[in-house]
């Protein structure tokens, strides 16, 4: 957390998007720990959720990066979505 803290709020909330990719892939950790395991969502709830911790507008871009850092699954026809089991 010691990395990320410069882009978290006092509410935990993500202020910006990091350019450096190791602070990235942080970012993308902290909001993957906010679904819940074995639990599938719609893009619509995933898109709430992420929207719930971000404060900048791009979170189509934070949901394609928990797809690629496998922090979510996404299956094949996209409408159904799930955190990977730690």
């Amino acid at each position: 957390m010691s990395k990320i803290r410069n882009f978290i709020d006092e509410q935990g909330k993500v202020i910006s998007w990091p350019a450096k990719r190791s602070i990235q892939k942080e970012i993308v950790a902290y909001i993957g720990d906010k679904f819940k395991e074995n639990i599938d969502y719609t893009e619509k709830e995933v898109n709430e959720i992420i929207k719930e911790w971000i404060l900048f507008s791009d979170y189509v871009l934070v949901r394609r990066e928990l797809i690629i850092e496998k922090k979510l699954f996404r299956n094949d026809a996209g409408r159904c979505y799930h955190r990977y089991s730690i």
